[in-house]
């Protein structure tokens, strides 16, 4: 949506650029720990579009009557939001196509973004949005969705109500519940960000502020103030930290409140007013141009970042002047649109001359034992029978990491019983464990190698392993991977040895790169020999 305030445009500008720069890094380097709190900035995104929204609707819903006003709201922002992410789908089919890129499920994909139900695709998956190894394409086409939901739902509440300010504080708290109560797990965490029922809030806030219409502040010291505020939440507030839900969402919202009041009408520097204008654009093409560089680098050149960055701006230039400037009822500028078409048009054809077509059967990793397929659903290895006569040595519960050095460490240790599964996530641990009842009074040992695809609770955790014999010594292996939620899980895993007397087995401190394939997560040959050995010297394994 376009602002005459040269002040919301550059905030806009400020706010893609926080989401460009933190997506990069949660992408290429994200156990960085650089920006950890710019998923903020789409909460700000969340309350600027209330306040733009509702003041449209208050205007609109003054001079006409109601029906002709929320029929003519639905067609603009039909005509705002659809043309530019049809542009988008449109060029990701073609392109990931003729790169021979995965893009996983795209058409799939595609549907439920334009059916503005995209957030709800990733509750589908059954994957936290912080927890994705292998990031769709699309994956950020979430925040729109819950946009589109929240801009009809914004119609029908001025259709409805003569005074929908008391709508919009009802809206507020009853979000602010769900997200609460999802994130304490009483239902599911993972639904606390993309849900919109749980995230309805802070747009609620922009919608009470166009409706108060509160005075402009005096002087810079409030703006200034608010600005700091945000890049400090920015810098120091990690999602995994308990405080994460709702305190830096609520102090996100105020902090940006803060500011539209304060810039509304306000010039600004014009770098950043040129990317305010393009901010939708911006945020559709970016991940998608990320995610295709991620295929083929784990981390990109400079020349390749080059290139994605005149493949984004070439992509929102031609949006721009043949898509949003007809919008805003601006003239088109032929010239631009084409520098940018002739731009996005040679570099893919380089590219695409340069990289054959790739098959889409998704590669085995380097090194991660040739006889392991990614899809592999689970694997249970018991002792050879003649070796069942004796107790078991160990029963060994893990993820693909376990799963790619299990053939050497049966051939190494014959009696001891070994459960991997690839993707596999530390919330399955209780039914692995009653379904190892048996198992587990028959071996001495129990080790433990979950954390590496999502984050372990600690509360879960001493559940699961308050039910383990109490003659059967626990060991825990911590995560030794390139995620963001490394530094949260092995932080957990320590305080549970230290307080439960668990023995824990500083796989992170392996450091050698020969050790790791090229996703620096699963294991070389001499890998899985040092991983095999940790864990034999620690269990004393014979």
């Amino acid at each position: 949506m376009s602002s005459s305030s040269g002040g919301l445009d550059a905030l806009r500008g400020l706010l893609s650029l926080t989401v460009l720069a933190y997506h990069y890094f949660a992408l290429f380097y994200p156990d960085s720990n650089l920006i950890p709190g710019g998923y903020l900035a789409v909460e700000v995104f969340f309350v600027l579009s209330g306040y733009l929204i509702t003041k449209s609707l208050k205007s609109r819903f003054s001079k006409k009557s109601p029906k002709d006003a929320l029929l003519e709201f639905i067609q603009r922002r039909f005509f705002r939001i659809f043309p530019g992410l049809l542009f988008l789908l449109i060029t990701c089919l073609i392109s990931y196509n003729l790169l021979g890129a995965q893009g996983q499920n795209l058409l799939s994909q595609s549907i439920f973004a334009l059916f503005g139900v995209y957030n709800y695709y990733l509750t589908l998956r059954q994957v936290d949005y912080f927890e994705q190894f292998n990031p769709l394409a699309l994956t950020h086409l979430w925040s729109l969705s819950i946009e589109i939901q929240l801009y009809l739902l914004s119609g029908v509440i001025f259709f409805i109500f003569k005074n929908p300010i008391r709508a919009f504080g009802a809206i507020f708290f009853i979000s602010l519940l769900f997200q609460s109560l999802y994130a304490l797990a009483v239902f599911k965490s993972e639904l606390a960000y993309t849900h919109t029922e749980a995230r309805a809030y802070g747009f609620a806030l922009g919608a009470i502020l166009a409706m108060r219409e509160f005075n402009q502040p005096r002087g810079n010291i409030l703006p200034v103030f608010s600005l700091l505020g945000l890049i400090a939440l920015f810098g120091l507030a990690d999602i995994y930290n308990e405080l994460s839900y709702p305190l830096w969402f609520l102090l996100a919202d105020i902090l940006g409140a803060t500011l539209i009041i304060s810039l509304r009408g306000e010039n600004a520097s014009a770098p950043l007013r040129w990317l305010g204008k393009r901010s939708y654009l911006l945020y559709l093409f970016h991940y998608p141009v990320f995610v295709l560089l991620k295929e083929n680098m784990q981390e990109p050149t400079l020349s390749a970042l080059i290139i994605a960055a005149l493949v984004i701006l070439a992509l929102c230039e031609l949006g721009h002047n043949l898509l949003e400037k007809p919008y805003y009822g601006e003239s088109i500028s032929f010239a631009k649109a084409g520098a940018g078409l002739i731009t996005y048009g040679y570099i893919l054809s380089i590219l695409t001359i340069k990289e054959p077509h790739k098959s889409k059967e998704k590669p085995i990793l380097d090194n991660f034992n040739a006889q392991i397929n990614l899809n592999t659903s689970l694997t249970t290895i018991k002792p050879n029978k003649t070796t069942q006569e004796k107790r078991c040595q160990a029963l060994l519960i893990g993820d693909s990491v376990m799963l790619g050095a299990s053939d050497y460490i049966r051939k190494r240790y014959p009696n001891v019983i070994l459960d991997a599964k690839v993707g596999r996530q530390a919330r399955e641990l209780p039914e692995l464990l009653k379904s190892h009842r048996e198992n587990l009074l028959n071996c001495k040992n129990l080790i433990l190698h979950l954390g590496t695809n999502g984050v372990v609770k600690s509360s879960q955790l001493k559940t699961a392993l308050a039910e383990v014999p109490p003659d059967v010594k626990i060991y825990i292996i911590t995560v030794n991977a390139p995620v963001s939620w490394k530094k949260q899980v092995n932080k957990t895993l320590e305080s549970i040895s230290a307080e439960q007397k668990y023995e824990l087995l500083r796989w992170d401190e392996f450091k050698n790169p020969s050790f790791f394939a090229k996703d620096r997560i699963h294991l070389t040959s001499s890998g899985i020999r040092a991983y095999t050995e940790l864990i034999a010297k620690s269990a004393k394994l014979q």
